[in-house]
């Protein structure tokens, strides 16, 4: 939950690439999991389009989520580089 708040707060330390993974997933919980809810509990269809939808969202969420992993393994691993001697 610390890195989906950082990346909610728009922390720069995180490069905005934590925020590309976790607006998706947010969003995508709340259409995915809030209309089976509601239909549910309703026991209407009204909102059955928008569980795809929901579906796919927090799909989308995976690639930022690897291109987050990728850019903090290259800032780690340029930190632990020996420094040149001049």
């Amino acid at each position: 939950m610390g890195r989906a708040r950082r990346g909610w707060s728009g922390d720069q330390g995180a490069s905005g690439l934590a925020s590309v993974a976790t607006w998706p997933w947010a969003v995508g919980i709340i259409l995915f999991c809030g209309s089976l809810y509601v239909m549910a509990g309703a026991g209407h269809d009204r909102l059955s389009f928008v569980t795809p939808v929901g579906g796919g969202t927090l799909t989308a969420g995976w690639p930022g989520l690897a291109a987050w992993v990728r850019w903090a393994r290259g800032c780690r691993m340029a930190s632990s580089l020996p420094a040149k001697a001049s």
